[in-house]
């Protein structure tokens, strides 16, 4: 279904605690008489990233404000890594993927490895499954291979009634966490090389699905005190950003410029 996408672009390159954000979309349901969710989904493609330190997430938040993330981290190797996230206090787990904490702070992390094949579209999602006698929610994250429809369980958690639905907003955002690592061919203070689709997330409410419009797109600053070192040498930023035509996503090459010092 076609939906009119406002964009605008601004600057955005911001260090937050656990890393540095690069690109970064927020998005509100098409349908903003729906304040709460029982569900969200999102699909990524992974071309390329034989690399660590990124991570390609989409975040939400619950009635409380406590964030709430899923999202992809390539490896080095056949292997990449899925991580499901909650934070605040009134967060439980008892699944055998994830563990107290979250960013250390309060909260669940819930973490998974599992073979990705380059080029193909995997969904990532967290659900309501279940409500306890104190109101307390439970929630599933999975990952679905689009192709084969396999579905892999990427852990669960349960928060306080306090927490309540998922809120009518999410963001998708990449973020280095790690300093590159020179082992993987990664020249210090430049960014990883990796390139991915994702698209627009989509909301659940008791099985309906909300569509979303793009409210807010902010790109990495030419700033040059914000590039890292081969961003420097190019003299510009090693993300590019195109749109896939006709289609509600985008495609990021992050290190464009890294192999030339490898």
């Amino acid at each position: 279904m076609k939906i009119s996408v406002f964009l605008y672009l601004c600057t955005l390159y911001s260090v937050a605690s656990a890393g540095t954000m690069k690109p970064f979309w927020a998005y509100l349901p098409v349908n903003n008489t729906q304040k709460s969710f029982t569900g969200i989904s999102s699909t990524i493609n992974m071309h390329y990233g034989n690399t660590t330190g990124l991570f390609m997430a989409t975040s939400t938040e619950f009635q409380n404000s406590k964030v709430a993330y899923f999202g992809f981290q390539p490896r080095p190797g056949p292997k990449g890594r899925v991580s499901y996230s909650v934070f605040g206090e009134g967060t439980y787990t008892s699944h055998h993927l994830c563990y107290p904490g979250a960013d250390a702070g309060p909260g669940v992390t819930c973490q998974s490895d599992f073979e990705w094949v380059p080029g193909r579209n995997y969904t990532l999602s967290s659900n309501l499954v279940e409500t306890l006698d104190n109101k307390s929610t439970v929630w599933q994250g999975w990952c679905r291979d689009d192709v084969t429809g396999e579905r892999t369980d990427i852990g669960r958690y349960t928060v306080d009634a306090s927490f309540g639905l998922i809120k009518n907003y999410a963001a998708q955002w990449l973020e280095q966490y790690l300093p590159p690592n020179k082992e993987y061919h990664q020249p210090l203070f430049c960014t990883p090389e990796a390139g991915y689709s994702t698209w627009v997330p989509t909301f659940y409410n008791n099985g309906k699905e909300y569509d979303v419009w793009a409210y807010y797109y902010g790109a990495p600053s030419s700033d040059p005190k914000n590039l890292d070192y081969c961003e420097k040498q190019q003299g510009r930023s090693g993300t590019n950003v195109t749109f896939i035509p006709g289609e509600r996503g985008y495609t990021i090459q992050e290190g464009l410029f890294s192999h030339l010092y490898h």
